[in-house]
């Protein structure tokens, strides 16, 4: 994805005498949460263990994260971060349903194993959060167009990419330049909090999550109408989301 760096040298003209926050955010919701993919890389060393997960709620695995059935009930619902998907067993489901697979969760769950060898989580507590899952640092939603399209894409500092299709309910993972998306969290970071361009017919709209401190904050971008001096930023997303899904798919 060398093209991606490339096309923010020409945002970081653009913006050089925007002041913003240098270096990659470390959010207290992250303290003592475990990565999703480290339990599924070994389950049974995790086995019996009390953890701390910060993940999406994904009904029963809707886009086919976990890419398995449920380990021990068939109201096990899953639950992912950017490293991969795990079922719950024992989660009191507060009227959730597909249309909330956004939503955020902390849970503090005892790690189990089924005969299988499928790693489950056993809740004990759970509270939904405003955040973005650890290692996350940008979130980004494409939605609009005569097809109505639904994508969204989440960035690590490393360049690990989870792309899903939320209209075809399809996910992908693929991986970026990790100086591409430390480029691109300083060129948003000045913009967060306000919305460039207004809605147009069957147009494009670009919503982008970053942390400012302990906290979150979109950039709402219009594609067809924003202004000239953000187009760069407009067609790295158009790249991201084409590259991303080509090499993820």
């Amino acid at each position: 994805m060398n093209g991606l760096l490339k096309k923010f040298k020409l945002i970081a003209l653009i913006f050089l005498a925007i002041s913003c926050v240098r270096g990659m955010p470390k959010p207290a919701l992250w303290n003592g949460v475990t990565p999703i993919g480290e339990i599924l890389r070994e389950p049974k060393a995790w086995e019996g263990k009390n953890v701390k997960i910060l993940a999406y709620y994904r009904w029963f695995d809707i886009f086919g994260e976990a890419g398995s059935g449920p380990p021990v009930t068939r109201s096990d619902v899953a639950f992912a971060d950017i490293t991969g998907a795990i079922y719950a067993t024992r989660w009191e489901n507060p009227g959730l349903s597909p249309q909330d697979t956004d939503r955020l969760f902390l849970l503090e769950a005892e790690v189990r194993v089924n005969p299988n060898g499928l790693p489950y989580l056993e809740v004990r507590r759970t509270q939904e959060v405003d955040g973005l899952p650890k290692g996350v640092v940008l979130r980004a939603r494409l939605t609009g167009g005569v097809a109505g399209f639904s994508r969204e894409i989440l960035l690590a500092e490393d360049g690990t990419a989870l792309y899903l299709d939320r209209k075809l309910n399809q996910h992908a993972r693929a991986k970026v330049e990790a100086k591409a998306v430390e480029e691109a969290l300083r060129q948003i970071r000045p913009l967060l909090g306000q919305e460039l361009g207004k809605p147009v017919p069957d147009g494009f709209t670009y919503t982008i999550y970053a942390w400012e401190g302990d906290k979150i904050r979109t950039l709402t971008l219009h594609a067809e109408s924003a202004p000239e001096n953000v187009k760069p930023l407009r067609e790295f997303l158009n790249e991201l989301f084409f590259q991303t899904f080509q090499q993820g798919g």
